[in-house]
């Protein structure tokens, strides 16, 4: 059912807009939803529960530490990588203590100092 009003626009001209009334879906179209979905009906209607908030908030803290874990070894490993070939021209040297990342720059940092 659609209900029509006027409403008066910014020039003073009052316009016909068109309100629809809020259906409600119906059970069999929320079940295919969900099923598609994979989240139970209720969750659809109302949102996850508190404990599956919790879950999902723990999920990202943790996939937010590995990344950081990630890109430490990696900017470790370059910098690794960069130190050895500056100090022996080596590029044999280059890739082991690339290996060794972090553990070869607090050596680094501690024999020749920065």
């Amino acid at each position: 059912m659609s209900v029509f009003f006027s409403k008066k626009t910014q020039q003073g001209v009052y316009a016909a807009e068109e309100v629809k009334e809020k259906t409600q879906p119906d059970i069999q179209t929320l079940s295919m939803l969900a099923s598609t979905l994979e989240v139970s009906e209720e969750d659809l209607i109302y949102g996850p529960s508190d404990s599956e908030k919790k879950t999902l908030t723990k999920i990202k803290e943790n996939t937010t530490v590995e990344k950081t874990v990630d890109v430490g070894a990696t900017v470790g490993t370059a910098l690794a990588v960069v130190l050895s070939y500056v100090k022996w021209k080596s590029i044999g040297w280059a890739i082991l203590h690339g290996c060794l990342g972090w553990v070869y720059i607090i050596y680094y940092a501690i024999r020749y100092g920065m």
